[in-house]
């Protein structure tokens, strides 16, 4: 298997980028973000390319950000490299389609509020555990998931944290279908298809069009959350969160 953490194929005017890190449950670190924006870059650049999928290796899709990494980097470094992804991944042009399985956990669950088309397998496991870290959400999830769900139930899920598992993704909006693994996977080839076959520019422009309401308000509060996430790294009470997060898994190694 490739040691590279962002693994990079391109099929069919199909890009496809895998989150490789299976032995960390596709945690991502700054190297991953940098890659990803690169990515994105560059399949937005290409006129070839139809549509990107995004997908994680060995289960998992992403169980979040890595906090290792977040301990190891300068604060500021980690904070432009996540601001620069999601700025890039909000103002992607073209479709993003995500294929989940085993835990979608912090910006496992918030990237997909930015992508067009989502399907997972019936046991995947969502979580928004920011508040738990002292943290606050990010992505602009605090603005696109009361959209989605009502209010109520967004609170529920960034005020308490609760954890969520496929079919409520579903009924909420986030997901697409939910079925098992074959059925995913048929589902998303099915999708991709389509999005070869039908003209470019009208998907482009569609998609757009579909955007250009909330685009300055997904931009603004990705900004917004980003300087409250930052604030918080820096408290006290994020640290000890952090530091508990470690002792937990030194006791469970």
């Amino acid at each position: 298997m490739s040691s590279s953490p962002i693994l990079q194929s391109e099929n069919n005017g199909i890009v496809t980028l895998e989150f490789n890190r299976p032995e960390k449950m596709n945690a991502l670190n700054v190297a991953m973000y940098v890659e990803l924006k690169e990515a994105l870059e560059r399949a937005a650049k290409q006129n070839a390319i139809a549509a990107v999928l995004l997908q994680g290796s060995g289960g998992n899709f992403s169980s979040g950000n890595d906090l290792a990494d977040f301990a190891s980097q300068d604060t500021e470094k980690f904070g432009k490299a996540v601001l620069s992804f999601l700025d890039t991944l909000a103002q992607f042009p073209k479709p993003i389609v995500a294929k989940v399985q085993g835990y979608a956990v912090g910006i496992g669950t918030t990237m997909l509020l930015h992508c067009d088309f989502a399907y997972a397998t019936k046991d995947a496991q969502f979580g928004l555990p920011f508040v738990k870290l002292g943290l606050v959400p990010e992505a602009a999830s605090s603005y696109l998931l009361p959209l989605l769900a009502g209010h109520r139930k967004a609170s529920e899920l960034l005020l308490l944290a609760q954890g969520f598992g496929s079919d409520e993704a579903k009924e909420m909006g986030i997901l697409n279908a939910v079925g098992n693994e074959q059925a995913m996977d048929s589902a998303v080839e099915q999708t991709l298809a389509l999005l070869r076959s039908l003209p470019r520019e009208a998907v482009l422009e569609s998609k757009r069009l579909l955007k250009l309401p909330f685009q300055k308000q997904i931009q603004d509060q990705i900004k917004h959350e980003a300087q409250a996430f930052m604030l918080g790294l820096r408290s006290a009470a994020t640290q000890q969160a952090i530091a508990a997060f470690f002792e937990k898994s030194k006791t469970n190694a």
